[in-house]
């Protein structure tokens, strides 16, 4: 599937195409960010050989309304979630080869492992609360920007 930037208008696109066995991947980062910018190309042309997979591009400074509390300041930062489990989580080196080893050996575990795996320390259970991108979009409103008159 093609790396989709996440704007406030297609966020509830991607929480309706989202389901407990969809994967999603979404790449954290900041237009400033030099190293950010010149991935993404390469980053694009991975995306292409998984198809059963959302990716997103989410600037955290453009969205920040739309991912809360959440602090992100290494980048890029990879999430990698499959329903409501957040199976990875960390600042990366942007390397294609080295975020397709991670993706394929997620990807190979059965749902049962993710599960124990998502609680297996403590650093995986802060992700389950404090990273799950669906939860984040879920909790997100829509800012009502229309201005309301008043007739007299």
């Amino acid at each position: 599937m093609a790396l989709v930037t996440l704007t406030s208008s297609l966020y509830a696109e991607t929480l309706e195409s989202h389901n407990d066995k969809s994967w999603v991947v979404a790449f954290f980062c900041a237009q400033w960010c030099r190293a950010c910018r010149e991935f993404r190309p390469k980053l694009e042309k991975m995306t292409a050989s998984y198809p059963q997979v959302a990716f997103l591009w989410v600037d955290v400074e453009d969205n920040s309304d739309m991912l809360g509390d959440l602090d992100i300041n290494k980048f890029p930062t990879l999430l990698i979630q499959q329903g409501d489990i957040v199976a990875f989580y960390s600042c990366i080196h942007p390397d294609t080869k080295l975020i397709e080893r991670i993706l394929q050996s997620t990807m190979e575990e059965s749902p049962d492992a993710l599960k124990l795996q998502a609680q297996s320390t403590d650093e995986r259970r802060s992700w389950q609360r404090e990273f799950n991108l669906m939860t984040m979009l879920g909790a997100y409103k829509i800012p009502d920007t229309k201005k309301r008159w008043q007739g007299s």
